[in-house]
């Protein structure tokens, strides 16, 4: 018998469930506490009669199998493919999953809401306004193991701006059924140890049969059936991180001491409900495109500083505002993550009271004209640049 440890786990993201290449197939890596599970509903048939003897039976029969969860944690990264000399980010694909449901192509003349450039990797919700966003396979390699759990769809991205820590999301969702796919080696890639050409270069990984490898040039053996992550990759430092707000007239500085982002899309699966059959869900869809989150920072009294925005904010009392917010995680120079709330409505920050005073400030990203126009899907822009 041997045992499975997850220290050993891999997870690769497909939008394909054979015919595995670097085209369709990722490595993402992530970190521990990962979790995926599949529940199911069940009903109890009971009896209740009268009598000496009454029936005092109950049976329990499965009904529907509920759809699977799945949540992990990666690391913000990014890094120049110098195949097609563009920006791209290990986490891609959950990107483009998140805000769009076309084809992904992450290439220079990909798709707009999802693809490398020249300088960056650019994200945006633009062509978020579907039923249904792109679906993808999550392939979970647990030590001996192979789980797929199909027909995925992300649901949430949270990102935390802890100042002591590496910028990282949390990643989570759900699918339509959970499956060991241990036995049927066609179901998932092959794991190859991957050696990429000069470090850099992913793109130069090309597809061949299966269970072979091919050659770098130098003689290493690189990945036939996922795209790796190269080990250029960059991390982010959060304790560089920078805060322009513009509002009200005022261009505020204010150095953040942490915070977090929520983007989620509210997905909701449906499952049939058929009589002496166990049912499985047969899809989702979108709900309400929500982005919300919070900065903290200290209470101080400089000129346009963190007191001179609770105050204005204090003493606006129109139902609405309006913030232009950019924070640059990791700094405004150097490997980094931009977010870009151009219309970013605050709350009045809440004091907290401790050894030094803070303020936490509570935000929604918004589009240009509200809920109005379906045209103005610009609350958030992401950006990953390698330096």
């Amino acid at each position: 018998m041997a045992l499975n440890l997850s220290r050993n786990s891999r997870l690769f993201i497909s939008t394909v469930t054979a015919g595995f290449d670097s085209t369709n197939t990722w490595e993402v890596q992530m970190q521990d506490g990962f979790s995926f599970s599949q529940g199911i509903d069940s009903t109890e048939i009971t009896v209740s009669e009268a009598g000496a003897t009454p029936t005092r039976g109950a049976e329990t029969f499965n009904s529907a199998l509920q759809p699977a969860d799945w949540a992990f944690t990666s690391y913000m990264r990014s890094y120049v493919d110098a195949g097609a000399a563009t920006i791209q980010t290990t986490e891609a694909i959950l990107w483009h999953a998140l805000a769009t449901n076309a084809t992904p192509d992450f290439g220079l003349a990909g798709v707009p809401n999802a693809r490398g450039q020249l300088d960056r990797f650019h994200v945006d919700f633009e062509d978020s306004d579907h039923h249904e966003l792109a679906k993808i396979h999550l392939l979970f390699n647990v030590d001996n193991v192979w789980y797929r759990i199909s027909d995925c769809q992300v649901n949430q991205a949270d990102i935390d701006f802890s100042i002591d820590g590496i910028a990282m999301v949390a990643w989570s969702g759900q699918g339509t059924v959970l499956r060991d796919v241990t036995d049927t080696p066609s179901a998932h890639p092959d794991i190859i140890t991957a050696d990429i050409a000069g470090g850099t270069d992913p793109i130069a990984i090309q597809a061949v049969n299966r269970g072979l490898a091919t050659s770098d040039g130098d003689g290493d053996s690189i990945v036939s059936e996922y795209l790796a992550v190269p080990a250029s990759a960059t991390y982010i430092k959060n304790k560089l991180s920078t805060l322009s707000l513009v509002g009200d007239s005022t261009t505020y500085a204010i150095a953040i001491t942490g915070g977090n982002l929520s983007i989620t899309n509210n997905i909701t699966y449906i499952t049939p409900e058929t009589l002496s059959i166990v049912d499985t869900p047969i899809g989702s869809f979108s709900g309400a495109r929500s982005m919300t989150g919070q900065l903290t920072c200290y209470l101080d009294t400089k000129d346009n500083g963190s007191s001179t925005l609770i105050r204005n904010l204090s003493n606006n009392l129109s139902t609405k505002n309006s913030y232009s917010m950019v924070l640059n995680l990791g700094g405004p120079t150097g490997p980094r993550v931009v977010f870009a709330l151009p219309y970013a409505q605050l709350a009045v920050p809440v004091i907290e009271v401790a050894d030094v005073l803070g303020l936490n400030i509570d935000f929604a990203a918004q589009g240009a004209n509200g809920i109005d126009t379906a045209a103005a899907m610009n609350e958030i822009t992401v950006e990953y640049y390698v330096s």
